[in-house]
């Protein structure tokens, strides 16, 4: 079996209705959703909207969050390679090694390495810890945006930016006489 990353949301959804000793039909009327939308969704024939990931976060007692990026792994793991040319950009410009950024992160070095060189993708709340330390938002960090926030007044480059804040956040040399 290929990574879990790899799975499509029909696979894993299949993977928790089972776990529940659910039927397709039982967990359809849980969710409330017709029973063959499900099942075309298991099948991966059909894209669940943000709509039917709530319904059935709600039913299966699961974190909407982790079923919501499980909907958009696929696209998560084609921009992959901007993900980690970005964190590895940020991380360098910002000074840090991967052991300095792992221990801010709360995370393993080997899954910040892993991320940074592409080969493992992170987790949903692996990327919302690095867009929240960068001070970038998640579309810029998967390559779904040049800008790297909303509100960027000023129309800097996300390098720029990262310079701009470690600045800011330098303790000011005071001299003593």
């Amino acid at each position: 079996m290929k990574g879990d990353f790899m799975q499509t949301f029909g696979n894993y959804l299949k993977q928790l209705r089972n776990k529940k000793n659910l039927t397709q039909k039982e967990l359809a009327r849980l969710a409330g959703i017709d029973p063959s939308t499900l099942c075309r969704l298991e099948q991966g024939s059909r894209k669940p909207t943000p709509r039917m990931v709530r319904k059935l976060a709600r039913a299966l007692e699961q974190p909407l969050a982790e079923l919501m990026a499980r909907a958009e792994m696929k696209q998560i793991a084609e921009n992959l390679p901007v993900f980690a040319e970005r964190l590895h950009s940020l991380r360098k410009l910002s000074g840090l090694t991967q052991e300095q950024l792992a221990e801010i992160l709360d995370c393993r070095k080997s899954v910040l390495a892993g991320c940074e060189s592409g080969r493992r993708p992170p987790g949903y709340l692996l990327s919302l810890k690095i867009a929240s330390y960068f001070n970038v938002s998640l579309d810029y960090l998967f390559g779904l945006t040049e800008g790297n926030k909303d509100g960027n007044q000023a129309g800097l480059t996300v390098e720029q930016e990262v310079v701009l804040s470690i600045l800011k956040n330098l303790p000011w040399l005071t001299c003593k006489t």
